[in-house]
């Protein structure tokens, strides 16, 4: 079977040029799955990684379900953000 190393090298290519900017949600374990997130984008190559809505990234609502302008849990401002900020791309 003849094998074409150009379409191997595809996948790992287009890996390089993706991004993940994740949506902050108004769960206890957000950060967990932030760090998750953060391992994940490491480990796979991935170009950039981001926060959707980087302005909800702190405690000012806890309990409400989140807002355009808060997280909805009890958390530190700017604990997803160094959640993911081990990330070198």
């Amino acid at each position: 079977m003849d094998i074409d190393r150009r379409r191997l090298a595809l996948p790992a290519l287009a890996i390089g040029l993706l991004g993940v900017a994740p949506a902050l949600a108004a769960s206890a374990d957000e950060e967990a799955v932030a760090k998750n997130v953060e391992a994940f984008a490491q480990s796979k190559g991935l170009n950039t990684l981001s926060i959707w809505a980087i302005q909800r990234d702190n405690g000012g609502c806890p309990g409400n379900g989140g807002a355009n302008a808060c997280s909805g849990i009890a958390q530190n401002p700017w604990d997803f953000s160094h959640a993911l900020e081990p990330f070198t791309g």
